[in-house]
């Protein structure tokens, strides 16, 4: 851009592509052997691939292939997401979150999808916790120096102040 030359030489581009996803995850649902699965994956994707771009095109690239998530990585995911968004309120507002393992089972619940994989939890999370506590937080006027806890009531997330 702007007319700059650039050394495009020691560049690394990387490229994904669902291509094959369809087809794996119907096998998924049928096939419980995990080691099947990868060895599946690995060469229906390089299989799929073929009608759609050029062999020339394909030899290219080396090929990088990620298993599903299943629901332990995602809940790994979950915490490190909270953990963020906790320090986040913690940091710019002196506001500490004590979230429920009921919580935690709730979004992941709301947000695993093995098709998907986390792209729905980051959703569940805005969607269902981060919103709500954002209402809470201006309904009920609260600045810094607060514990709110978070928890199941009726099959939503609930919050309530709690003296830190």
């Amino acid at each position: 851009s702007q007319g700059k030359k650039v050394n495009f030489k020691n560049s690394i581009i990387i490229a994904t592509s669902n291509a094959g996803a369809d087809f794996i995850y119907s096998q998924q649902k049928e096939i419980k052997n995990q080691k099947f699965i990868d060895h599946l994956t690995k060469n229906v994707r390089n299989d799929e691939g073929k009608p759609i771009f050029d062999n020339a095109f394909l030899n290219r690239f080396v090929p990088v292939v990620f298993n599903t998530l299943d629901n332990n990585v995602c809940k790994e995911i979950l915490d490190l997401e909270l953990k963020a968004r906790s320090k986040q309120f913690e940091k710019a507002n002196d506001i500490i979150l004590e979230i429920s393992d009921p919580v935690k089972e709730y979004l992941l619940s709301c947000g695993f999808n093995k098709k998907f994989g986390a792209r729905p939890l980051k959703r569940s999370i805005e969607k269902n916790f981060l919103s709500p506590l954002a209402e809470y937080i201006l309904k009920n006027k609260i600045e810094g120096y607060q514990k709110i806890e978070c928890y199941i009531d009726k099959q939503t997330i609930s919050f309530k102040n709690v003296l830190s």
